[in-house]
């Protein structure tokens, strides 16, 4: 069989998204015209509100430790404020961190055409990433957009995603066409902070059930951020919520969200957040702590050991990143 060259290859890519494209926006008219007449579908019905977490000795404690987290993480970021750099997934690490509030010059992963890479423009994605840039990554890029309130930034997004029929990039057409949930949790940021409206932001959301690993801490952070949005979540997604902490009660992020829309008690959530091994007193963790760098992706398992050879000091922004849930939630 012919190779298709990488011409037509475009050209189908540029097809296969107009087509897709349409066929969400139809769902988002439809949408409309539901709740027009009464009707909400239900993975649009934000009718479960966060909870008010207690502010407790505690959160003081946790906070004092959030301030040198912060301030000791900037020895793993390079001169951008991007963490991760020898890693595939930069992007989506560096903008959950950033959306804390560190400096982070994002733009040194942007093209000329307004794309985000994987990585700063001088670090060209690895060749086993099959993708300049992703669906994963543009979680993190949103958390950003909307944690530091650059409603320029995502507002220029949108404009290159229609420009480039919401093809993120290039590579595997599986990892770099925007999902319709991503492009609606993107319009209602651009909502949220300036007011301008978009009929994508009428496009239902669909959360599958049953994911596990990286997969459902995408997820969850992605249910999360849409919980910051609009200061609630759908009952759809509460299941999903209740489901990865009984999957994983080892996992600070579950049990955040737990805390966010269950129980409204994060002692769980503290409880991990103070355990030395994971998140060592006055220094960063490194790999003779816990193998992974941002625990809160990984199944509880190897990931969560020590490596006795390992040399990588880990940034701490999933300790961060955390940490800031419960603040935002709790009256700082």
């Amino acid at each position: 069989m012919k190779p298709i060259d990488k011409a037509t290859q475009n050209a189908l890519l540029d097809r296969l998204s107009k087509y897709a494209s349409l066929f969400y926006i139809l769902a988002a008219f439809v949408n409309f015209l539901a709740i027009s007449i009464g009707c909400v579908f239900p993975e649009r019905s934000y009718s479960v509100p966060k909870k008010r977490l207690n502010w407790t000795p505690r959160t003081t404690g946790l906070f004092q430790k959030y301030v040198q987290y912060k301030a000791m993480s900037k020895q793993t970021e390079d001169k951008d404020g991007f963490i991760e750099t020898d890693e595939t997934d930069s992007m989506l690490f560096s903008g959950l961190l950033a959306s804390t509030g560190k400096y982070f010059n994002v733009t040194a992963a942007r093209d000329e055409k307004g794309l985000y890479h994987r990585r700063p423009l001088g670090k060209p994605s690895m060749p086993d990433a099959r993708s300049t840039f992703s669906r994963d990554m543009s979680v993190g890029l949103l958390w950003f957009f909307y944690g530091a309130k650059r409603a320029d930034l995502a507002e220029a997004y949108m404009k290159a995603l229609k420009e480039n029929n919401f093809i993120m990039g290039d590579g595997d057409i599986s990892r770099i066409y925007m999902t319709p949930g991503l492009q609606t949790t993107l319009a209602d940021i651009i909502y949220a902070l300036t007011g301008k409206s978009n009929i994508r932001s009428r496009i239902p959301q669909f959360w599958p059930t049953g994911l596990v690993g990286y997969e459902l801490h995408l997820q969850i952070l992605h249910i999360l951020l849409i919980g910051e949005i609009h200061g609630a979540i759908s009952p759809k997604m509460l299941d999903i919520v209740k489901y990865s902490h009984k999957h994983n009660d080892e996992n600070p992020l579950f049990a955040c969200a737990y805390a966010l829309y269950v129980s409204g008690d994060t002692r769980d959530t503290l409880d991990l957040l103070e355990d030395k091994q994971y998140y060592p007193e006055d220094r960063l963790p490194t790999e003779k702590d816990r193998s992974s760098h941002w625990l809160p992706e990984r199944d509880y398992g190897m990931d969560y050991i020590p490596d006795p050879r390992g040399t990588k000091v880990h940034s701490g922004g999933d300790f961060c990143f955390v940490a800031r849930l419960i603040f935002n939630n709790s009256g700082l």
